[in-house]
């Protein structure tokens, strides 16, 4: 049974995170990262379902969260939102990649480049391709914000998958510690998707030429390795 006190003393320890199962996909990003810092980066389902649920509040709460960071479309925002109460007590904030918007020349590339694969393979070059600008609004909002952060999507396996491989490789991560961490997911997941993700970045020179050519500058690269690297 879930014990908040319990997890109250035990979240005193630097090194110690507390899980619930009650959360899908809730977990330190650490876990099986080892060179992101414990207690910093925190990834997960959405958080919607579970706001009113005390066992899972208590876990949110027991970690110490302080920022959420939504992923999910306007429209998956729309149909589960966060109450006024959870938006008060945690920093909830949207970044939408949204599979639904994609730019006329990706919609193109569908038709041709990626004719053969399926809509989950066409949305992870989606993702990887057309979010830039989301995802430099996400990292540099992690870049300052107050930690722990939670990154959410749906299932927090897709999205929240991609953003944790770029924190990961930025901080020194490899191939295999990288795919254990976005296999921990399940729920569809599978090494050929992951590496969609991972074969684009190293495609482009690695990990800090994507970030650059997604407009995030060499100070907020920087930033993010001392705040979120061991």
């Amino acid at each position: 049974m879930y014990n908040e006190k319990a997890a109250l003393d035990s979240v005193n320890s630097p090194s110690t995170y507390i899980e619930q199962p009650i959360i899908p996909n809730f977990r330190d990003a650490s876990k099986y990262v080892s060179t992101i810092k414990p207690k910093m980066i925190f990834r997960t389902s959405s958080l919607t379902k579970y706001q009113d649920v005390s066992s899972a509040l208590g876990v949110i709460r027991s970690n110490k969260i302080k920022t959420v960071i939504d992923l999910r479309a306007e429209r998956e925002v729309n149909a589960d939102s966060y109450s006024e109460s959870f938006s008060h007590e945690f920093y909830c904030i949207n970044f939408p990649l949204d599979p639904w918007n994609q730019p006329e020349w990706f919609v193109e590339e569908t038709k041709t480049i990626y004719s053969n694969f399926s809509n989950a393979e066409k949305a992870y070059y989606f993702f990887i391709k057309c979010c830039q600008y989301q995802i430099r609004a996400v990292l540099e909002t992690i870049s300052v914000s107050e930690y722990p952060v939670a990154i959410h999507c749906v299932a927090g396996k897709d999205r929240t998958g991609l953003i944790t491989i770029l924190i990961g490789m930025l901080v020194g991560s490899g191939y295999e510690e990288l795919l254990v961490d976005y296999l921990q997911s399940e729920q569809d997941t599978d090494e050929y998707k992951f590496r969609i993700f991972y074969d684009y970045i190293m495609g482009v020179g690695g990990i800090e030429e994507y970030l650059s050519h997604s407009g995030i500058s060499k100070d907020v690269i920087t930033t993010l390795k001392q705040k979120l690297g061991k």
